[in-house]
């Protein structure tokens, strides 16, 4: 029994000892981000960088992730720099992808679980910055999309006196910046996508006297996680042979939202019946994930049909004046 005993209290002080080596030696380690500076050799042309524009985290409910922001000065005289926490929302506006709340909480708020290391800082010209991000999410969050945005502004000392104010040396805004973050939650997710619509960009018309300048993909996202897509158009002609293949480069919709996208169709000869195709991956679901539709289009450019106009008429003339002044006799 003593021989058991011993041998549990064993036991026990090596389980103390495991424990008080993994918090006061190994998570500092493993947890710990540093700011980090460095001065660069910049081009001077009088704003700031701001990497990157958008970050996808990928969680499970009460785990943090530590991601990185970048600032760079590209001015010559320092300046002050303030970061501020925004959720933000999708749109079904086309003009408006994406919207900043200000201090209001959205429906997928991220606010009060996106804290950068620090929020006021000072770049020198030239200098560089990189700041720890942590992303912390509760144990019980809801397993769903969460969305923000850390908005970076950049103030300068006004050095212009007012004369009715009396005050010299105020501070100005001259730039804000904004990085997205994109936050899913593992867990049972409400995945929903389709395509709201397919269409050229501009008026539809029955004749079109003038290539069109391109296309407008607008997906429509249902359920309460963002979603990426990404796909291609093809044009087609008359007797079904690939003209041309425009890409869809990749971007995200927001839960209860409409994003739009246009796509640029380069200048080309075109003269004709055509086919638009869009094929479009809808989010999810890498088997049955692709969306297809069609636009029959006619494309009749003035000016080649002002040529095509005037030809068959001469041709029609010459044939005229042949019929009228010759007579073919049969031997």
């Amino acid at each position: 029994m003593n021989f058991i005993k011993i041998f549990k209290i064993k036991c026990l002080y090596i389980n103390y000892f495991l424990i008080f080596f993994l918090f006061f030696f190994i998570l500092p380690y493993t947890v710990k981000a540093e700011i980090k500076r460095e001065t660069l050799g910049v081009d001077f042309v009088g704003d700031f960088v701001l990497e990157p524009a958008k970050n996808e985290v990928i969680i499970d409910p009460g785990q943090s992730s530590i991601e990185y922001l970048s600032i760079i000065n590209r001015k010559k005289e320092p300046v002050d720099f303030q970061i501020e926490v925004e959720d933000i929302v999708g749109s079904n506006n086309i003009e408006e992808q994406v919207k900043l709340l200000g201090k209001e909480k959205g429906p997928y708020s991220l606010k009060d679980f996106l804290k950068p290391e620090i929020s006021e800082f000072t770049l020198d010209p030239g200098e560089k910055i990189t700041i720890p991000v942590q992303v912390s999410l509760p144990l019980d969050s809801e397993p769903r999309g969460y969305y923000g945005a850390l908005i970076v502004s950049a103030k300068i000392k006004d050095s212009s006196f007012n004369e009715n104010s009396q005050v010299q040396g105020t501070t100005k805004i001259i730039t804000r910046l904004g990085s997205i973050f994109l936050v899913r939650v593992n867990g049972e997710l409400i995945e929903s996508g389709d395509l709201h619509d397919f269409k050229v960009v501009g008026p539809r018309k029955n004749i079109y006297f003038n290539q069109p300048q391109g296309f407008e993909v607008a997906m429509k996202n249902n359920g309460n996680v963002h979603l990426v897509h990404y796909g291609e158009v093809k044009i087609k002609n008359i007797f079904g042979k690939e003209v041309v293949a425009l890409p869809i480069n990749a971007f995200f919709s927001l839960p209860d939202s409409t994003r739009y996208r246009e796509i640029f169709w380069p200048k080309m000869f075109v003269f004709g019946f055509y086919n638009a195709e869009v094929n479009v991956y809808r989010g999810y679901d890498e088997k049955d994930g692709y969306i297809i539709k069609n636009i029959p289009l006619l494309i009749l450019p003035w000016k080649i049909l002002t040529i095509v106009i005037v030809l068959t008429f001469i041709i029609y003339l010459i044939i005229r004046f042949f019929r009228s002044n010759f007579k073919i006799q049969r031997k």
